[in-house]
Protein backbone atom coordinates (compact mmCIF):
# COMPACT_ATOMS: atom_id res chain seq x y z
CA UNK A 1 0.00 0.00 0.00
CA UNK A 2 1.49 3.34 -0.97
CA UNK A 3 1.33 6.61 0.94
CA UNK A 4 -1.44 8.11 -1.25
CA UNK A 5 -3.69 5.07 -0.69
CA UNK A 6 -3.06 5.17 3.06
CA UNK A 7 -3.91 8.87 3.25
CA UNK A 8 -7.05 8.38 1.12
CA UNK A 9 -8.21 5.55 3.39
CA UNK A 10 -7.61 7.58 6.57
CA UNK A 11 -9.39 10.66 5.18
CA UNK A 12 -12.38 8.60 4.02
CA UNK A 13 -12.71 6.94 7.44
CA UNK A 14 -12.55 10.31 9.22
CA UNK A 15 -15.09 11.89 6.86
CA UNK A 16 -17.31 8.83 7.19
CA UNK A 17 -17.38 9.25 10.96
CA UNK A 18 -17.95 13.01 10.76
CA UNK A 19 -20.96 12.80 8.43
CA UNK A 20 -22.25 9.43 9.65
CA UNK A 21 -25.77 9.74 11.12
CA UNK A 22 -26.26 8.93 14.80
CA UNK A 23 -29.18 7.56 16.82
CA UNK A 24 -29.97 9.92 19.68
CA UNK A 25 -32.68 9.85 22.35
CA UNK A 26 -35.26 12.63 22.06
CA UNK A 27 -38.61 12.26 23.87
CA UNK A 28 -40.11 10.07 26.57
CA UNK A 29 -43.85 9.39 26.41
CA UNK A 30 -46.58 7.20 27.80
CA UNK A 31 -49.27 5.36 25.88
CA UNK A 32 -52.35 3.92 27.60
CA UNK A 33 -53.00 0.35 26.49
CA UNK A 34 -55.92 -1.42 28.17
CA UNK A 35 -55.17 -1.46 31.92
CA UNK A 36 -51.52 -0.35 31.82
CA UNK A 37 -49.26 2.48 30.70
CA UNK A 38 -46.52 1.74 28.18
CA UNK A 39 -43.48 4.03 28.63
CA UNK A 40 -41.32 4.64 25.55
CA UNK A 41 -38.22 6.58 24.62
CA UNK A 42 -38.04 7.98 21.11
CA UNK A 43 -34.78 7.75 19.15
CA UNK A 44 -34.06 9.92 16.13
CA UNK A 45 -31.55 9.48 13.36
CA UNK A 46 -29.47 12.63 13.69
CA UNK A 47 -27.78 13.54 10.44
CA UNK A 48 -25.37 16.23 9.39
CA UNK A 49 -25.22 18.20 6.16
CA UNK A 50 -28.88 17.41 5.28
CA UNK A 51 -28.18 13.71 4.90
CA UNK A 52 -31.07 11.38 5.78
CA UNK A 53 -30.07 8.49 8.00
CA UNK A 54 -31.44 4.98 8.00
CA UNK A 55 -30.54 2.80 10.97
CA UNK A 56 -30.37 -0.78 9.72
CA UNK A 57 -31.30 -3.53 12.20
CA UNK A 58 -31.58 -1.13 15.12
CA UNK A 59 -31.81 -2.85 18.49
CA UNK A 60 -32.41 -1.52 21.99
CA UNK A 61 -31.25 -2.72 25.38
CA UNK A 62 -32.81 -1.70 28.70
CA UNK A 63 -30.94 -2.13 31.97
CA UNK A 64 -32.13 -1.28 35.46
CA UNK A 65 -29.02 -1.65 37.60
CA UNK A 66 -29.20 -4.70 39.93
CA UNK A 67 -32.70 -5.62 38.69
CA UNK A 68 -33.13 -6.18 34.93
CA UNK A 69 -31.09 -6.31 31.72
CA UNK A 70 -32.51 -7.37 28.34
CA UNK A 71 -33.24 -6.40 24.76
CA UNK A 72 -36.40 -4.37 24.36
CA UNK A 73 -38.88 -4.19 21.47
CA UNK A 74 -39.61 -1.20 19.24
CA UNK A 75 -43.15 0.20 19.56
CA UNK A 76 -43.84 -0.30 15.84
CA UNK A 77 -44.87 -3.93 15.53
CA UNK A 78 -43.10 -4.82 18.81
CA UNK A 79 -40.12 -6.15 16.86
CA UNK A 80 -36.72 -6.51 18.49
CA UNK A 81 -34.83 -5.46 15.35
CA UNK A 82 -36.07 -2.72 13.06
CA UNK A 83 -34.85 -0.48 10.25
CA UNK A 84 -35.45 3.13 11.30
CA UNK A 85 -35.74 6.18 9.06
CA UNK A 86 -36.13 9.43 10.98
CA UNK A 87 -37.48 8.23 14.37
CA UNK A 88 -38.98 5.34 16.32
CA UNK A 89 -39.90 4.62 19.94
CA UNK A 90 -38.35 1.88 22.05
CA UNK A 91 -40.62 0.23 24.62
CA UNK A 92 -38.88 0.56 27.99
CA UNK A 93 -41.42 -0.54 30.62
CA UNK A 94 -45.05 -0.84 31.65
CA UNK A 95 -46.84 0.61 34.68
CA UNK A 96 -49.87 -0.97 36.33
CA UNK A 97 -52.31 0.37 37.33
CA UNK A 98 -52.11 3.54 35.25
CA UNK A 99 -51.03 6.26 37.71
CA UNK A 100 -53.38 9.22 38.02
CA UNK A 101 -50.43 11.55 38.70
CA UNK A 102 -46.69 11.58 39.31
CA UNK A 103 -47.36 11.38 43.05
CA UNK A 104 -49.64 8.32 42.65
CA UNK A 105 -46.90 5.71 42.26
CA UNK A 106 -46.95 3.99 45.66
CA UNK A 107 -48.90 0.89 44.60
CA UNK A 108 -47.60 0.86 41.03
CA UNK A 109 -46.05 -2.25 39.51
CA UNK A 110 -43.25 -1.81 36.95
CA UNK A 111 -42.82 -4.54 34.31
CA UNK A 112 -40.10 -4.83 31.68
CA UNK A 113 -40.67 -6.59 28.36
CA UNK A 114 -38.73 -9.84 28.00
CA UNK A 115 -37.92 -11.48 24.66
CA UNK A 116 -40.29 -14.45 24.26
CA UNK A 117 -38.92 -17.87 23.39
CA UNK A 118 -39.08 -18.84 19.70
CA UNK A 119 -40.14 -15.38 18.52
CA UNK A 120 -38.57 -12.10 17.47
CA UNK A 121 -41.82 -10.18 18.06
CA UNK A 122 -43.27 -9.18 21.41
CA UNK A 123 -47.01 -9.39 22.12
CA UNK A 124 -48.50 -6.38 23.93
CA UNK A 125 -50.86 -8.69 25.85
CA UNK A 126 -47.90 -9.97 27.89
CA UNK A 127 -47.91 -7.22 30.58
CA UNK A 128 -51.26 -8.41 31.93
CA UNK A 129 -49.89 -11.97 32.20
CA UNK A 130 -46.71 -10.69 33.89
CA UNK A 131 -48.75 -8.64 36.38
CA UNK A 132 -51.03 -11.58 37.28
CA UNK A 133 -47.98 -13.83 37.78
CA UNK A 134 -46.24 -11.18 39.92
CA UNK A 135 -49.33 -10.61 42.06
CA UNK A 136 -49.57 -14.38 42.66
CA UNK A 137 -45.99 -14.42 43.97
CA UNK A 138 -44.08 -15.62 40.91
CA UNK A 139 -40.73 -13.93 40.29
CA UNK A 140 -40.58 -12.34 36.82
CA UNK A 141 -39.71 -9.02 35.18
CA UNK A 142 -42.09 -7.02 37.42
CA UNK A 143 -41.27 -5.16 40.62
CA UNK A 144 -42.99 -2.70 42.95
CA UNK A 145 -42.05 0.84 41.92
CA UNK A 146 -41.21 1.96 45.47
CA UNK A 147 -38.59 -0.78 45.81
CA UNK A 148 -36.63 0.18 42.67
CA UNK A 149 -37.46 3.85 41.98
CA UNK A 150 -33.95 5.13 42.77
CA UNK A 151 -32.12 2.50 40.69
CA UNK A 152 -30.29 3.75 37.61
CA UNK A 153 -31.95 3.10 34.26
CA UNK A 154 -29.67 2.73 31.22
CA UNK A 155 -31.05 2.52 27.68
CA UNK A 156 -28.70 1.79 24.79
CA UNK A 157 -29.59 1.74 21.10
CA UNK A 158 -27.38 0.95 18.13
CA UNK A 159 -27.66 -0.47 14.63
CA UNK A 160 -25.50 -2.18 12.04
CA UNK A 161 -24.54 1.11 10.43
CA UNK A 162 -25.23 3.90 12.93
CA UNK A 163 -23.74 4.49 16.36
CA UNK A 164 -26.19 4.93 19.18
CA UNK A 165 -26.19 7.02 22.31
CA UNK A 166 -26.86 5.81 25.82
CA UNK A 167 -29.63 7.39 27.88
CA UNK A 168 -29.28 7.26 31.65
CA UNK A 169 -31.45 8.47 34.54
CA UNK A 170 -33.06 7.21 37.71
CA UNK A 171 -36.14 5.06 37.19
CA UNK A 172 -38.09 7.68 39.17
CA UNK A 173 -37.15 10.48 36.74
CA UNK A 174 -37.95 8.36 33.67
CA UNK A 175 -41.36 7.24 34.98
CA UNK A 176 -42.36 10.78 35.97
CA UNK A 177 -41.44 12.05 32.49
CA UNK A 178 -43.50 9.21 30.97
CA UNK A 179 -46.52 10.21 33.07
CA UNK A 180 -46.07 13.91 32.17
CA UNK A 181 -46.22 12.99 28.48
CA UNK A 182 -49.15 10.56 28.28
CA UNK A 183 -50.67 10.59 24.80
Amino acid sequence: MDLASTITEIVSKILGEVIKPKLKPSDIDGVKINEYLQCNIKYETESKFGRVGKAINAVGHVKLIYVHSAKSPWAQGYKYSLDIVDEESLVVLFLYPIPRSQEDLHNTIVCFPVLPLNSDVWDNRYPIEYIKEFESGKVNSCRKFDEISQNTLEITVASDNIDGKKYQSSLDEFVKECIRNIK
